[in-house]
Parts: structure tokens; sequence; C-alpha cells
């Protein structure tokens, strides 16, 4: 009597192994003990030696589906996109017309064109964020500008943006028109007292925005 773990998938293949010989029934058994090896460390989270595994099973027979489907299931835990599509192809090679199949895969490509313009969009960004940051400095040195910054005393470096463009008071900006805007914060010791005006266009006078 085939014990149940056989019966679900395999009874065919081990019924056809005792015309092909015992070596062909000891590889149908081998096939079954990569899957159980592949639920146990799926369950402990090492989805790259559960599909290691699977592989394995499928070196002794390449038409095993379920071996397929569990590895896609690693694939899809690792966020590989691209390895859920080859295991997708590999798949349909052997059933073209199997729905989960080509269900997963047509995710999988939705989900890889999206990640792709993601991906586009994040690269102009920052692309973008350089620009802004190189014409900044460019500016800046024109203009002859030594940047101190409070973390190192004494220390002039007009090549650390961080300190320049953004601090608790605001940050320095370069305009269409060229022209700087520094945040400028004034402190009147006497009175216990600060202004800070966040907007101050380096062409404007104090006394315009102390008439203000």
């Amino acid at each position: 009597v085939l014990p149940p773990v056989l019966s679900e998938g395999f009874q065919s293949h081990l019924l056809q192994g005792v015309h092909d010989g015992p070596c062909f029934f000891i590889g149908a058994v081998t096939i079954i003990k990569h899957p159980k090896q592949w639920y146990q460390r799926r369950v402990r989270g090492n989805y790259r030696r559960a599909t290691q595994d699977c592989e394995k099973a499928l070196k002794l027979n390449p038409g095993y589906l379920k071996a397929i489907n569990r590895a896609i299931q690693c694939q899809l835990k690792l966020g590989k996109t691209d390895e859920v599509l080859e295991w997708c192809e590999r798949g349909l090679t052997v059933d073209a017309n199997n729905s989960e199949l080509l269900s997963i895969k047509d995710t999988a490509v939705k989900k890889r064109m999206k990640d792709q313009r993601d991906e586009r969009k994040r690269n102009v960004a920052e692309r973008r964020k350089r620009d802004v940051e190189r014409n900044l400095l460019d500016a800046i040195k024109e203009r002859k500008l030594n940047i101190y910054l409070p973390e190192k005393e004494g220390s002039r470096d007009t090549r650390t943006l961080e300190s320049v463009m953004a601090c608790e008071c605001g940050k320095v900006t370069l305009g269409k028109d060229k022209v700087l805007t520094w945040p400028v914060k004034l402190i009147y010791p006497e009175f216990q007292t600060s202004d800070l005006i966040k907007y101050f266009r380096e062409e404007d006078c104090l006394a315009d925005h102390l008439r203000v």
C-alpha cells in the first residue's frame, strides 16, 4: 500500500517504476523527499535553500510542476520578479495552458514594468537633485563664499551641502534667476529673543526686512 505522501503525486510514477527498475523507484522517492525539505526550510524563511531543493527534485523529474510552483513561491517571498518569470517559463514548457502559472506570470510582468518605471523615476529625481546641488555649489564658489560648518569649528568646506542646503532655520536655495536665498536669524541678546527671516535674497538689504 502506498503511503499518503506518495499517493498525492507519484503513484503513477512509482507504478511505472516497477517496470523500469529499482533506480527509477529510488529516484521517485528522492523527489518526494526534497519537497519535504522545501517545506521545512520555507517555514524557517530559508527560501534560497528551499529553491535549491526544488532544483534537486527537478533534476530527477524535470516535469514535476509542484516543485516549480514551490520554487515560484520562494522567489515571490524574496521579491525576485525576474526569477519568478524564469520559473514560470520553465513551468509553461511543461504545461503551456496552466492557468495558475499564466496568472502569476501576468502579475509578475506587470510588477516588473512598474518596478522599471519606478526605477526610472528615482534615477530622474536623483539626477535632478545632483544638478541642484552642483548648481548651488557653483554659485557659492562664484561668490567666493566660505561656509563654516558647526560640527567642525573653524573648518571651511563649501563641498558639504547638507549643512548648507538645510538647517534648523531653513535652507539655502538658488532661484531660476540665479539669485541665492538664505535663512537669516537675528539674535537680540539684551532682550533674550530672536527673529528668523527664512527667505533673505542676497540682493535684499537688512533694513528692508527690519522695516517689515
